[in-house]
């Protein structure tokens, strides 16, 4: 699971950081970057990835949305 930690809300370089510190995150969001992909197409491009930890990766950044 990513390292996730408390930052003040003032400094925006800390939460970026927090935000992208995971091992998956920034191949996911350059995917997504491209347009809409669905799950199993974005699984098969990470191709190492499992469903668990693309899922848990996708509800993270969801929620850090």
């Amino acid at each position: 699971m990513a390292k996730t930690m408390e930052v003040p809300e003032h400094c925006p370089m800390d939460v970026g950081l927090n935000i992208l510190s995971g091992k998956w995150t920034l191949r996911i969001l350059w995917h997504l970057s491209k347009g809409p992909v669905r799950f199993n197409e974005l699984q098969r491009l990470l191709s190492t990835i499992t469903t668990k930890t693309l899922s848990q990766q996708l509800r993270q950044l969801e929620e850090q949305q």
